[in-house]
C-alpha cells in the first residue's frame, strides 16, 4: 500500500472554534513548600519531618531538602528521604486537588488586584467603543 492510498482513505473533520498547537506540560503541578504541607496535613494527616542532611549541605551541586512523611496519629514513618519534587509528581499522578483559601491568588490583595484589573478592561472597551 502506498502513501497515496493511506491519505485519500482518511477523512478530515473540522472542528469549529478548536484551536491547536503545541504546548508544555509539566508532569507535576508547581507547589509550593507550604501548600504541599497544608495538602499532607490536611487531606492525608501525614506531616513533613525535615531532615538535617549536613552542615553544608546547600552549598553542593544538584542539593535538594529531604523530608520523612510522618503519620500525625501514629507517628508512623511513610516515606522516607523524599524531595519536594517527588511529592509534586504524585500529587499532579494521583490527585487532582483544587486551590483552597491559601493559595496564591485568594489572597485579600490578589482579589483586588484582579477586580481593578478587570474594572480598567472596562473602561478600556468603553473609551473604544463611542
Amino acid at each position: 500500500m502506498s502513501d497515496k492510498d493511506i491519505t485519500d482513505s482518511q477523512e478530515i473533520y473540522p472542528l469549529a472554534g478548536e484551536s491547536f498547537g503545541l504546548h508544555r506540560v509539566y508532569p507535576y503541578r508547581p507547589y509550593t513548600y507550604n501548600r504541599i504541607k497544608r495538602i499532607f496535613r490536611d487531606y492525608f494527616g501525614i506531616e513533613m519531618v525535615h531532615l538535617n542532611q549536613e552542615c553544608k549541605a546547600n552549598r553542593r551541586l544538584g542539593f535538594c531538602e529531604r523530608y520523612n512523611l510522618v503519620e500525625a496519629d501514629t507517628r508512623e514513618v511513610v516515606a522516607k528521604f523524599v524531595s519536594l519534587d517527588q511529592c509534586r509528581r504524585v500529587l499532579a499522578y494521583y490527585y487532582d486537588l483544587e486551590e483552597d483559601e491559601y493559595s496564591s491568588g485568594n489572597i485579600p490583595h490578589e482579589w483586588k488586584r484582579r477586580e481593578c484589573n478587570r474594572k480598567l478592561e472596562e473602561l478600556r472597551k468603553g473609551e473604544k467603543e463611542p
